[in-house]
């Protein structure tokens, strides 16, 4: 059975305590296993006290972070490129507050959620938020790339 521990921005999953992987904004999977075996990693730590589920909780966990900070920076490249260039610092905290502020009024609702439904309905939930946000940014694509036809 599957053990699920959420950490910030993605999820952690580990079956039977000896795999698992990193999902994180970018929709990325990672070993965690495998990388941290194969760098060594799971060595330094358990000689300096730790255990092996430690060094790989600890790899799942950079992992998340550095998925984290690539989105992030995209999502900033993003906007300064959609933002006109004589109101950029205004546009640019209007749309990045805009973003954040949704997560911000879901999470409580997300948290009841989970206690009454349990993980799955909230994965579920999620996935489907997700999918949403996927097919709009296809629609953003095709739209541009009609643009682009028209004006040649």
């Amino acid at each position: 059975m599957p053990i699920v521990v959420i950490t910030g921005f993605g999820s952690v999953i580990i079956n039977d305590t000896r795999t698992f992987g990193i999902t994180g904004e970018t929709g990325l999977f990672i070993d965690g296993e495998a990388v941290s075996d194969a760098s060594g990693f799971t060595w330094l730590v358990s000689h300096l006290g730790g255990d092996e589920r430690l060094a790989k909780l600890m790899m799942a966990i950079a992992g998340e972070n550095i998925a984290v900070g690539v989105a992030g920076a995209a999502f900033v490249a993003y906007l300064s490129s959609i933002v006109s260039k004589g109101y950029s610092a205004v546009q640019y905290a209007l749309l990045s507050s805009l973003t954040l502020l949704i997560g911000t009024l879901g999470r409580g609702a997300l948290g009841q959620m989970l206690e009454e439904r349990g993980y799955f309905d909230v994965f579920v939930l999620t996935t489907l938020i997700g999918m949403f946000a996927v097919v709009l940014c296809i629609v953003e694509w095709v739209r541009q790339a009609r643009l682009a036809r028209a004006s040649d």
